[in-house]
This record gives C-alpha cells, structure tokens and sequence, in this order.
C-alpha cells in the first residue's frame, strides 16, 4: 500500500458565463507542473456544500489552524453519547 499523497489542496471557483447567466463551480484541487506546464487536479467537487461550510474549508486551509469552536462542539456531541 502506497503513502497518501500530501501536495497541498486549495478551493478554486470556476465562473462561466452562459446565456446571460453566471454558474459557478467549486472544486478542491492540487496543482502541479508536468512537462513544464502547469496542471490541476481535481480532488473533490464541493458546489453543492453550503456557503458557510465552503468558507470554514477556505479559512481552514488558508491559516492552517483548526476552529477552537467547532472543536468544542464536537467534544461536547461525544462526551454526551457515552
């Protein structure tokens, strides 16, 4: 069994235009260089998540800290379960 691969991932949106109206797509993706030219690859397509769940992964990535609160709530969702 091979190493999980560690590039790092980013959120990129992709708009594009089409008949008067904007769609907008949101994919996590790595990005690499491959014969001299720079490539994408698309990890996962998270367009369908929630607008404030999509900026607590931007932020996450973006500072590399974990949110203290979202900690919080789930050592509290576990502790009361037992």
């Amino acid at each position: 069994m091979s190493k999980p691969d560690k590039r790092p991932v980013h959120v990129a949106e992709i708009r594009k235009k089409y008949k008067g109206k904007v769609h907008v797509s949101t994919y996590l993706r790595r990005t690499f260089r491959e014969d001299g030219k720079v490539k994408h690859e698309t990890v996962a397509n998270i367009s369908d998540l929630p607008d404030d769940l999509l900026a607590v992964i931007k932020n996450r990535l973006a500072t590399g800290q974990p949110l203290e609160r979202a900690n919080c709530i789930w050592k509290r969702e576990i502790s009361t379960r037992s």
